[in-house]
């Protein structure tokens, strides 16, 4: 400290100074001015010591050693480069510059003065405030040269806050530059003048300047001063630092970058210190130590032996050729043959009498292929074993096992230790789905050819079937009497019942012929509705809307005395294709049929019975049609191709959705009695279950027929639905359609039926339900239909 400086002399003075006492001081103080701060006047009378007021000429002293303590301290500091905050001129002035009543004490005033750092808390930043508001009154009425003594504390010679370095050519302000695009130059200077704009580049002197100057990236545009700047080292320096986050500068040693680890001592923390604990062990590393300790103590952790290099053995390359493979050749594991299958009673040399074959037996063995033969041998009996002589394929069988080992890959099956009755799902009990067709009641006999279809009446009464001669019978379910037998032209292909309890009508399609006929098992009341019905049709020519579907079907109506309408036979309707399938609509007025041939737009067909028409619902279809059906609560109808299922909306006439089976060729399809399932059958040995509301893919598949499924089939009034096929098996499943959406169908399968033969390929061609018990009927192709009880 200099013993010289003014600001030293004046502490001294005041701290040899008699103080006076608190009554005199206040007694002696003289009413003061009021200032402009809006401190209140309570906080004034707190303060603890009331100090005398600073004179203009002490002020003046105060700041001209206050200049030169910041020259030598900033020299100090220049020299030794160390970072000190450094108070600003005017904040230095305010501090020794005080009043009485701002209750700060004079040695935080001599303090600031000398450009200590201190923190200040909340109250010495209001009486900051307090002082930068307030005026220095020395207790004269002279204001003017009061308020010339504030406006003396501001120094002159304070830097512009104009930051720019550089001063701009073009002093145009923000005016669009496309003003001046008409004109040669680009603007004015400070002078008044104009700047001349500068001759543009074109494409081949750019090029021809970056060819030649490697540096060419360097220059830019600089448009506030009408020129081209190229960048040196330091500025593309300070651009990259500025894009990497860092200081504009490079501050040296002393200043560390945040986002540098290279450079970085200690993290930044908001603690002004760094915790001892942080250059101490750690207590957890310790603690996880002493555990590894234990456990290698106690023999739970053994370390790691340093495996001693052994040599490789040396193997005689003639001793075992396995082994030198493996040591020599880096191949993969060897894997040993097969073993041979042992011996049977059939190659002793003695065997018993059963494995002798006979005269027969040796004409079909011969027969068969050398693949499908039981043995390559014929056995032979001999009395003992030197007897027996050298077999004749010893050395083909022995070649051919070779071969097998040579050529054949081989491959290792890892077993699974799986109990194989934990695979199979969860199934509930057999005796818990009851009722369903389990065993054989009824036989109907009397057809002599192939029965490929048939229909159970809606009441459960009567039984319609026809076979390939063209035959329909009419059979007595309870008693499988024959009661009624009618002869049309024809293979029939389909025939069903109608759905409506009030049209007991019968259709019935043989070859190209479709014929609409009233049975006499019909009750009286039945019998009367249909007359009433048929007497409502017009007898009349009929008269088609459509040119083309008159070319394709005839309507004819059998004449009342005739000997057809006498047996029943009311319509004929010829087409000019075979009719592979007729089905009814559920109130009775409208059947379908399917003609699959080349004709596209005609394969489906729908009749009205009341206005004798008949209507083509798709202009062309998509695909070869197999089987239609209609939907019974809503206008939908499905059509069945070899591949795909559509569902139209009738009514709309629109497509509702495509479902995509997966299947090769598609043999038949039902509607479930909810609407939103239905089943299709396959002829490549497959059942297919659909959800209409789980999407386009099938919700189950079913492979348990060994050959093509001819019909598959839902119960009416019974969770229950069949399938049969060519390999004369009926299976009977339990299909339970919950009518929360949420839960999906239940599938059990429950019986295989066996009981019909099968004759040149065929089995089963046809099933049906009974309306209201759980019963089911079956033809085949032996002639026979067999009712499951």
């Amino acid at each position: 400290k200099n013993q010289s400086n003014p600001i030293y002399i004046q502490m001294a003075a005041k701290k040899n100074s008699p103080k006076t006492p608190k009554k005199q001081t206040e007694s002696a103080k003289k009413p003061e001015k009021r200032s402009r701060s809006k401190t209140p006047t309570k906080e004034v009378a707190k303060s603890p010591k009331p100090t005398k007021a600073i004179t203009p000429t002490s002020t003046r002293t105060l700041r001209s050693a206050t200049k030169k303590e910041k020259l030598k301290k900033n020299k100090q500091q220049e020299e030794e480069a160390v970072k000190t905050p450094i108070l600003d001129e005017k904040e230095r002035i305010q501090s020794v510059t005080t009043v009485d009543d701002t209750g700060v004490t004079e040695e935080d005033t001599l303090n600031q003065s000398l450009g200590e750092l201190q923190l200040p808390s909340d109250d010495q930043d209001s009486e900051d405030d307090k002082q930068k508001s307030d005026v220095v009154d020395d207790g004269d009425d002279d204001e003017g040269e009061n308020e010339g003594d504030v406006y003396e504390k501001f120094p002159q010679d304070l830097p512009s806050d104009d930051s720019s370095d550089e001063e701009v050519e073009i002093r145009t302000g923000n005016v669009p530059k496309h003003w001046y695009d008409e004109y040669n130059h680009v603007g004015y200077n400070i002078e008044g003048e104009k700047v001349k704009r500068m001759a543009q580049e074109s494409n081949i002197e750019l090029f021809l300047r970056k060819a030649n100057d490697p540096e060419w990236w360097k220059v830019i545009r600089d448009e506030a001063n009408n020129a081209n700047i190229k960048l040196s080292d330091e500025d593309l320096d300070l651009i990259k630092r500025i894009r990497e986050g860092k200081y504009a500068h490079d501050l040296g040693d002393e200043f560390v970058e945040f986002d540098n680890p290279q450079a970085r001592i200690f993290a930044l923390e908001k603690a002004p210190y760094i915790a001892k604990r942080k250059f101490q062990p750690s207590k957890w590393e310790r603690i996880k130590v002493n555990k590894i300790l234990h456990a290698m103590k106690m023999g739970w952790l053994k370390p790691k032996s340093e495996e001693e290099e052994k040599e490789e053995p040396l193997w005689d390359i003639w001793e075992d050729e396995t082994i030198s493979s493996q040591t020599l050749r880096k191949m993969p594991k060897t894997i040993p043959a097969p073993k041979r299958k042992l011996p049977a009673h059939a190659e002793s040399y003695n065997p018993p009498e059963e494995y002798i074959p006979d005269e027969e037996d040796l004409k079909e063995w011969e027969e068969l292929d050398p693949e499908d033969r039981p043995f390559n041998f014929e056995p032979k009996k001999f009395d003992a074993l030197r007897k027996v002589p050298l077999y004749e394929n010893l050395v083909k069988e022995n070649f051919e096992r070779c071969l097998d080992l040579y050529l054949c890959p081989r491959m290792v099956k890892k077993k699974l230790d799986v109990n194989p009755n934990d695979l199979l799902p969860k199934l509930p009990d057999l005796s818990e789905l009851k009722p369903f067709p389990h065993e054989e009641s009824l036989v109907f006999r009397g057809h002599e050819r192939r029965i490929r279809a048939m229909s159970v009446h809606p009441n459960g009464q009567w039984l319609c079937s026809g076979d390939e001669d063209g035959n329909i019978f009419f059979w007595e379910i309870e008693t499988a009497k024959l009661y009624k037998k009618l002869k049309v032209e024809g293979v029939i292909n389909s025939i069903e019942w109608s759905k409506s309890p009030e049209h007991e009508l019968v259709a019935v399609c043989a070859d190209s012929d479709v014929y609409i006929l009233v049975p006499e098992v019909s009750t009286r009341k039945a019998k009367g509705q249909i007359e009433n019905f048929f007497t409502q049709i017009e007898d009349t020519d009929v008269k088609e809307t459509d040119e083309n579907i008159g070319k394709i079907v005839e309507w004819e109506k059998y004449d009342s005395k005739s000997k057809d309408f006498k047996n029943g036979f009311r319509f004929k309707l010829h087409l000019r294709q075979t009719v592979k399938q007729v089905t009814w609509h559920i109130k009775g007025d409208y059947l379908a049929t399917v003609c699959p041939a080349e004709n596209k737009h005609s394969q489906i067909l729908i009749h009205s019975l009341n206005r004798m028409k008949t209507q083509r619902p798709f202009s062309k279809n998509k695909g070869l049609v197999q089987k239609v059906a209609f939907h019974d609560e809503k206008p939908y109808f499905f059509v069945a191709t070899q591949r795909q299922v559509f569902m139209y909306n009738l009514k709309k006439q629109v497509l509702v959705k495509k479902f995509i089976s997966g299947a090769k060729w598609i043999s038949s399809i039902d509607v479930h009695t909810g609407g939103d399932n239905f089943l299709v059958g396959t002829y490549d040995k497959r059942v297919i279950w659909f959800d209409v509301d789980l999407g386009s893919t099938p919700y189950k598949t079913f492979k348990y027929h060994n050959k093509a499924v001819r019909r598959v089939t839902y119960h009416r009034k019974y969770p229950l639905f069949a399938t049969c096929s060519d390999d004369g098996a009926v299976n009977i499943f339990h299909g339970m359609v919950y009518n929360d959406l949420m839960q999906n169908a239940l599938v059990v399968p429950l019986k295989i039926l066996k009981g019909h033969r099968v004759v040149n390929d065929l089995g089963v061609l046809d099933i049906a339900f009974h309306p209201n018990q759980p019963w089911i009927f079956s033809s085949g192709a032996d002639h026979l239909i067999k009712l499951w009880i």
